[in-house]
């Protein structure tokens, strides 16, 4: 009612989410995501991440309370996990590309038997307390049955493992995880902006070709990983009342790819919108990374310094 929640809209036709998008906004923020469906799996997806924070929280209360922890300082600490939450899952997404053994077991960030050992080293005290014990069995069951059972081959693998006990079997064509590789663009393609009727002035930037790369992250090889678009503007094009957030955003709908980035590189600086047209709110780590390959192809330069709405992004490259 007071019209500060979130919408998640799906249509086929995006045009129509934008006709009613004033409408809707009424009732809060009004997320448009893509065809018909995408909406209820986000929702779930969002909604689920919070309503598991809270059973995970609710399984330690009573250990908590029997312990005498501060409530301030407890709260203190929630806040600064959660806040590394997004992007930690961005990155353990991308990682997840690759469902290959090997895959599983280089580098990995926390392996199966660790963190099975984490969840299964209260269950002792829960019994000796009588502390009811189900999230922490039913986290050490999934660890088990992604290794491949007590005696399985798996147990050194990566906690990204555990999709293979929730997720269908990986189709015949697997993704590898990596460094990033720039898919090759031999010359600057033209992408025609779809502009309105309603707006001819600009319509002379839909005819301008757009200089643009694709770039996969987390791989090795072109075509795999975790794919963004990077546009660079060329001088002429840089001018606001021609390049605006609308012009941005049809050109990144257009794209197709899960982000677009939009590089300034006489101002040094950089925009990154989603695939359904609208700026990012909050900085994405895989864009970012994106952004500074693909620079770092076109120039040679190592190091970016780079200005954006999320603040100065700073990036190094280290590697062949």
């Amino acid at each position: 009612r007071s019209g500060c929640g979130v919408l998640f809209l799906s249509c086929d036709t995006p045009d129509d989410v934008e006709r009613l998008r004033p409408t809707l906004s009424l009732l809060g923020e009004a997320v448009a995501c893509g065809r018909v469906g995408s909406s209820r799996a986000i929702d779930y997806a969002v909604v689920d991440l919070a309503l598991v924070c809270f059973n995970s929280f609710l399984s330690n209360a009573e250990m908590l309370e029997r312990e005498g922890v501060n409530r301030a300082q407890l709260y203190e600490h929630m806040g600064k996990r959660l806040a590394t939450v997004p992007g930690a899952i961005e990155l353990m997404h991308a990682r997840m590309d690759d469902r290959s053994d090997e895959g599983y077991k280089t580098n990995p960030v926390a392996t199966l038997e660790t963190l099975h050992g984490f969840w299964s080293s209260r269950l002792p005290y829960f019994e000796a307390n009588a502390i009811p014990s189900e999230f922490a069995q039913f986290m050490a069951s999934l660890c088990e049955r992604a290794a491949g059972g007590s005696d399985g081959a798996h147990w050194s693998a990566d906690v990204t493992r555990h999709q293979e006990a929730m997720r269908p079997p990986p189709s015949s064509t697997g993704l590898s995880a990596a460094a990033a590789a720039v898919a090759p663009a031999p010359a600057p393609s033209p992408i025609a902006a779809a502009t309105d009727s309603a707006t001819p002035a600009a319509a002379p930037v839909a005819a301008a070709a757009l200089d643009f790369q694709v770039v996969d992250l987390f791989s090795g090889s072109p075509y795999s990983g975790n794919p963004t678009c990077v546009c660079f503007l060329p001088p002429p094009l840089v001018d606001k009342t021609t390049i605006d957030d609308a012009w941005m955003g049809r050109v990144a709908r257009e794209t197709g790819q899960p982000t677009t980035s939009f590089v300034d590189e006489a101002a040094a600086s950089f925009r990154i919108f989603s695939a359904d047209g609208s700026e990012m709110p909050i900085l994405s780590g895989h864009s970012s990374l994106g952004v500074a390959a693909a620079l770092t192809a076109r120039t040679g330069a190592r190091e970016h310094l780079l200005s954006s709405a999320y603040g100065e992004v700073v990036t190094t490259y280290d590697g062949e």
